[in-house]
């Protein structure tokens, strides 16, 4: 059709229809607002205006002018007519009611049921254009009228009633898109009545008013062949999976779990909207498993009773004395707190029971299960979230272990049966709920390094048990709790600040808290075994790798540094020689079990492991507290003093890695180690020379021309036992190494040592440089390139 066919006969319609419905409203509010007539005379002429608007509308379709224009395109004038006349009745019969007072409660549901099934009816004839603008007017017209007393007992049965007639017409025709906009106008007018003009005692009220909304929602539904597929359905889900009808009402009941949350809120957390959020949740565990389509909503319930938890109007002011209390122990809660904590225990009790319940016969019962456990364990730790910020309380914990040991029974039950469908899956989700609520307990009673302690222990006792049961839930878990442990004790700045005894050679936190969750993370790799997956063995490995490393550097800080702090920025020179040594060591180690079938974390620590060493003396050794140039006294005996640790010691790791990257054939290692070889020996070899001339501190005092003339032949006699080495081993670097040491030999004497050094020295300088050369070149001639001898003539 061309626009101007669309404006004339489908728009214009819609916007007379819309206009006439106004109309008569308006005309009603008017002679209500100007005293015309009496009171019974409006409302009767009202609906004497509705009722001919609807003849007239009945009148128009059953022309034979308008049939025959029905039979080939839709006719939107009769519906126009006669939704107009809808909306003008609903409007009547609500002043009638609620301004006027002219009859009961009885009488005006019974008549506005009336004008519902007159339009249902109607919306059967005449098509979906009257269902809507009934709809619409209908809940339009209380805002359109309005009232200087709004009554949510007057206002929420008559919206019930509208709500009942669109969805009876949906129910009968499959008009979807009249769905949202039925759904769409019940919740909002929700939302709006919790905006203007709440009181507490319209709870009960909006209550049955979700309840009821629910139960049409559930009468509606049709069932459909599609199952949802493992685990928490998400949006894309639900948009590509679920067909339309079932897309409009799981939209519907999670708006109305919505609902139920702000009407907690909106009456402060009052007993009877506690109480009514319990029962909304069961009744939405009841649909989820009556109908699988539905089963993420439970979930999306538990998480606004959490949330609830989370925003909780606390007062103020509590009493000193507790109402509950350990004899002997802390309190455990006041009078003043008993409603969020009963308010917590009923809902708890309500997922617990309801999911417990809900599994058995389910065609996923692991759903079930992890909701009956979950749920209870997340509000407990809001619960105690809330009331005691996290810090340790003895007289919590009992609770904690309390749910544990529900979820343990529950569990056991379901062990009984692990031959049914999906049982196993439960039985995972209960052993997860027993870790989350020890894991709980365990923050209620321990804290900083204890309860990292705690967390690890439970690993390789998850692993055990799923040694036992094979639960792809247990495995799961344990890869969460394993990234915590990781988390508070390697990405913690917290950890620098526990408490840790100062004397040297004492047993600290650092001993447990590292050694500890190393032991339970390699124990807990090898009971899970060939079940963990890759990501969960490498976590695991990791874990205990790292561990070890920080356990050893950690101790180190606390050896060397004052007063056994490991917060502090300090950096002795023992204290980082020793750091790099332990890292070398352990990287040397995990590269000799390089192999191609290493696990991920021996392929790459041992490359981590040796980056960190490899920046530890570049960055911190020979730039931040370089010896040469800032006071840092590295010990006064010759040759055993902090320069060995820094610079010679891994200068002997090079080699090894050179040695093993030779046996290997690793060209790329090898030339990297080669490489820090020589240069941590040269390194090592000046500061020792400059150590025998100033002693601990090598920043203080004149250079001397001696000095100058030993670092000479110092570096020669270097580059002469390299070349002598690799004559020995027929090595082409080593010798290449000896030539580059002895040309820089040679750039120092001619450079420097020319203009600088004086007398003696100068001569021995340049004699021993030329005797060196001299040397170097017959051993060259007759080791390295040797002129093959002239055959003999005959």
């Amino acid at each position: 059709p061309s626009m101007e066919e669309r404006l004339t006969s489908r728009w214009f319609v819609w916007l007379g229809g819309v206009a006439l419905a106004l109309g008569g409203v308006f005309l009603v509010k008017y002679s209500f607002d100007v005293g015309l007539l009496g009171p019974k005379t409006r409302v009767v002429l009202g609906a004497v205006l509705g009722i001919a608007l609807v003849i007239a509308g009945e009148v128009v379709r059953q022309r034979p002018m308008q049939r025959a224009i029905a039979a080939i395109k839709t006719d939107y004038v009769p519906a126009a007519l006669s939704a107009a006349g809808v909306a003008v009745g609903y409007a009547s019969v609500y002043v009638g009611y609620l301004l006027y007072d002219l009859y009961s409660p009885l009488v005006a549901f019974i008549a506005l049921a009336a004008v519902s099934l007159l339009a249902i009816g109607l919306a059967l004839l005449q098509g979906p254009f009257i269902a809507a603008l009934g709809l619409v007017g209908g809940y339009a017209t209380p805002v359109l009228v309005g009232s200087n007393a709004p009554n949510a007992t007057a206002l929420f049965p008559y919206l019930l009633v509208v709500t009942a007639a669109g969805i009876g017409i949906l129910r009968y025709r499959g008009w979807l898109w009249l769905l949202w906009l039925t759904i769409a106008g019940a919740v909002g007018w929700t939302f709006f009545w919790y905006a203007v003009a709440f009181e507490p005692r319209d709870t009960i009220v909006i209550g049955l008013f979700i309840l009821a909304i629910m139960a049409l929602l559930t009468f509606f539904r049709q069932r459909a062949d599609v199952v949802p597929p493992d685990g928490v359905p998400g949006i894309d889900w639900i948009v590509d999976a679920v067909p339309q009808p079932e897309r409009a009402v799981w939209v519907g009941f999670a708006a109305l779990i919505g609902v139920s949350v702000f009407l907690v809120t909106s009456d402060h957390f009052g007993n009877a909207a506690v109480i009514l959020y319990a029962v909304i949740s069961l009744a939405m565990i009841a649909i989820a498993r009556r109908e699988e389509i539905f089963a993420a909503l439970p979930r999306l319930a538990g998480i606004g009773a959490v949330g609830l938890i989370v925003v909780w109007d606390l007062p103020r002011e509590v009493a000193a004395s507790p109402t509950f209390y350990e004899p002997g122990g802390q309190p455990l809660l006041q009078s003043e707190l008993m409603p969020i904590a009963i308010a917590a225990a009923v809902w708890g009790a309500v997922f617990a029971i309801g999911g417990f319940v809900a599994l058995w016969g389910a065609k996923r019962p692991g759903r079930w299960a992890a909701l009956s456990a979950s749920v209870p364990v997340a509000i407990l730790a809001m619960l105690h979230a809330r009331l005691n910020h996290f810090e340790t309380n003895l007289s919590w914990a009992p609770v904690a272990i309390v749910l544990a040991a529900i979820c343990v029974a529950a569990a056991a039950r379901c062990a009984k049966y692990r031959g049914a469908p999906g049982i196993n899956s439960a039985l995972g989700a209960y052993c997860v709920g027993v870790i989350a609520a020890m894991s709980l307990a365990f923050a209620m009673v321990f804290k900083e390094a204890w309860l990292t302690v705690a967390f690890a222990l439970q690993i390789p006792g998850i692993a055990y048990v799923d040694s036992k049961l094979d639960v792809k839930a247990l495995r799961t878990t344990a890869l969460v709790a394993a990234a915590v442990v990781i988390a508070r004790l390697l990405v913690n700045p917290e950890i620098f600040h526990y408490a840790i005894n100062p004397a040297r050679f004492s047993v600290t936190w650092i001993l447990y808290g590292y050694g500890l969750p190393a032991l339970c993370f390699y124990s807990a790799r090898g009971f899970f075994g060939d079940r963990a997956s890759r990501l969960l063995s490498t976590i695991l490995e990791a874990g205990a790798l790292a561990f070890v490393v920080a356990l050893i550097s950690f101790e180190i800080r606390h050896l060397i540094a004052p007063d056994g702090r490991i917060d502090g920025t300090y950096a002795h020179p023992i204290e980082q020689g020793l750091q790099t040594i332990t890292w070398l060591a352990v990287a040397l180690v995990l590269y000799w079990r390089d192999e191609p079938e290493a696990s991920p974390v021996v392929r790459w620590g041992w490359k981590v492991l040796g980056a960190l060493a490899l920046l530890n003396i570049v960055f911190i050794e020979l730039i931040l507290f370089n010896p040469l140039i800032f006071y840092v006294p590295v010990g006064s005996m010759p040759i055993l003093n902090a320069l060995l640790l820094t610079f010679g010691a891994p200068a002997l790791f090079a080699v090894a890695f050179l040695w093993i990257a030779r046996l290997r054939e690793d060209e790329a290692v090898g030339l990297l180690a080669g490489v820090a070889a020589l240069a941590l020996t040269f390194i090592w070899l000046t500061f020792e020379v400059r150590h025998a001339f100033h002693g601990s501190a090598l920043s203080v005092g004149k250079t001397t021309t001696a000095e100058l003339y030993t670092y000479s032949a110092a570096w020669l006699l270097f580059g002469g036992g390299l070349l002598a080495l690799g004559l020995w081993r027929r090595s082409k670097p080593l010798r290449h190494a000896s030539l580059a040491m002895i040309m820089l030999t040679v750039a120092k004497v001619f450079l420097y040592d020319m203009s600088i050094l004086t007398g003696l020295y100068r001569v021995l300088s340049f004699l021993g440089l030329g005797l060196a050369l001299v040397a170097i070149g017959f051993l060259y001639q007759r080791f390295v390139f040797p002129v093959a001898k002239p055959k003999p003539q005959s």
